[in-house]
């Protein structure tokens, strides 16, 4: 479906702006002749309470860097008692102002590349790919651009990156995917994170607890199960690594763990999880490798278990292929990253694009709150995957009216009957 913007549109738009502002504006007018107003300190009165400058007041009552954290702790402390509290209309109508006017002048936010091998940003991951498209169009439209920063630059440390933030005046940077610098403790100990505000979007940062987003583990993995139900698969598997459930705290397997135990009869589900696994980036994708031994047992579970389907990364997709198995004949496979460049493969789209956006629109907050640092409470903010149907996922049902999946009793006692990849067993008719 394609949407046009007409003139009619964007008059349209135009007058919706001028009305919600209008609108916010009266309110403040209103909120301004209020009797509690009056009673609401000045900055000038809350500076000579303090024994300050109204400049230094006017930056920490809103939080900003400018001036030291005891000193705004102090005067918010100090105005809180006189009774001021921030007018929440003045933000809404300073955000609604930023967001309807084009800017002069763009600050800018950084995005840091871990990529060993390079710094350029046609060489990212297809998902960081994805990530950094939207994040850059999210920033645009708030007046910033990005920068990208390469960790892996000849002499970057921590303190260096630290130096080039402040030389340049950004004060927020955007942490995509995996990140693996040269020597990521001294990174996260030099890097003085004090003075700025940060997001991370799709991992969770191990060393540092950082508000983040990312796509919800749980549902991607929910979703791929009632998909893969309807259409008509019943021997379903989950094949993960080590390092991908270690890094996703479990939670990619805690829906295959609840129908690992409870299911109906004509249900059968198992879950793999191998060691020894690693990440890398492979021809613009982040793959999980396994060692030789590793991928001698995925190759011996799949043989013993023989699924309908799989969840699994890329490393189980080429075990299958190298074990001489036709996907969708065989075995039907389903990607828990799915990618426009691999369309054949169905599986769960992760919308990084989307999670650029958000990702930009959290950091943003801060700096408009000046939250600057690690935050006491790191905020999560999870995005629903979306299924993608793809040629190694068909639907089983078509074409088989006249066969039933086989209750797990009954596919122990009698050989099935394998059509199209899911184990069938012939009734005679009534």
């Amino acid at each position: 479906m394609h949407c046009r913007i007409t003139p009619n549109d964007a008059q349209k738009h135009s007058d919706l702006s001028r009305s919600v502002a209008s609108t916010v504006f009266s309110a403040i007018i209103t909120t301004v002749n209020s009797p509690e107003a009056s009673t609401t300190p000045t900055t000038r009165q809350i500076a000579e309470a303090c024994g300050l400058s109204q400049a230094a007041v006017s930056f920490a009552l809103r939080n900003s860097p400018e001036v030291s954290k005891a000193t705004r702790v102090r005067v918010q402390t100090i105005a809180k008692s006189m009774g001021w509290k921030p007018n929440p209309l003045v933000s809404a109508y300073m955000a609604h102002f930023r967001s309807t006017v084009q800017p002069r002048f763009r600050a800018c936010l950084a995005w840091l590349i871990s990529n060993p091998d390079s710094g350029d940003t046609a060489d990212f991951s297809n998902f960081d790919q994805r990530c950094y498209a939207g994040a850059a169009s999210r920033a645009s439209e708030i007046g910033y651009t990005i920068e990208p920063l390469w960790l892996h630059e000849p002499g970057m440390t921590g303190r260096r990156l630290s130096k080039v933030l402040k030389s340049r005046g950004i004060p927020g940077m955007l942490i995509p995917g995996i990140i693996r610098p040269k020597n990521p403790e001294e990174l996260w100990q030099q890097l003085d994170l004090e003075s700025l505000a940060a997001v991370t979007i799709g991992f969770r940062n191990e060393k540092t607890p950082l508000s983040h987003v990312l796509c919800n583990v749980s549902h991607r993995v929910e979703l791929s199960l009632n998909k893969l139900r309807e259409l008509g698969y019943r021997r379903i598997s989950m094949i993960v690594s080590d390092w991908y459930d270690r890094y996703l705290n479990h939670s990619l397997l805690y829906p295959f763990y609840y129908r690992e135990r409870v299911h109906a009869p004509d249900e059968w589900f198992k879950s793999h999880v191998f060691p020894n696994s690693r990440a890398f980036e492979h021809n613009g994708v982040v793959r999980i490798e396994a060692d030789e031994k590793s991928r001698t047992g995925i190759r011996r579970w799949l043989e013993k278990h023989k699924p309908d389907a799989v969840i699994g990364e890329s490393v189980v997709w080429d075990v299958i292929m190298k074990m001489g198995w036709k996907v969708p004949d065989d075995i039907a496979y389903v990607s828990p990253d799915w990618s426009p460049r691999f369309p054949h493969l169905g599986g769960i789209d992760q919308r990084p694009e989307l999670l650029g956006s958000l990702a930009v629109d959290l950091l943003w907050a801060q700096l408009l709150q000046n939250e600057r640092g690690i935050p006491t409470i790191p905020k999560s903010l999870q995005v629903e995957g979306q299924w993608q149907d793809g040629a190694s996922i068909p639907n089983r049902l078509e074409g088989m009216k006249n066969a039933r999946p086989v209750s797990l009793t009954a596919r122990e006692k009698r050989a099935p009957v394998r059509r199209g990849g899911i184990d069938l067993i012939r009734f005679p008719k009534s």
